[in-house]
């Protein structure tokens, strides 16, 4: 059985652009590289609650577990 992680961005829009601009990738893109480098059979999916579509789809999809 693998692991299932949600990776919650908690910067607003304009500081992700700035830290992808800085490192390539999102802070959050950056995390689930490192845990898909230490466990390549884990799920992840990542939701920025400052887009309030992720944060439904994602809280939809969560309920039902």
């Amino acid at each position: 059985m693998g692991l299932n992680i949600l990776i919650v961005e908690g910067n607003i829009r304009e500081d992700s652009e700035f830290f992808i601009k800085a490192a390539g990738a999102s802070a959050a893109d950056n995390l689930k590289n490192l845990i898909l480098k230490l466990e390549p059979s884990t799920k992840t999916e990542i939701i920025n609650p400052g887009h309030d579509d992720e944060t439904k789809k994602c809280s939809r999809k969560y309920k039902q577990i």
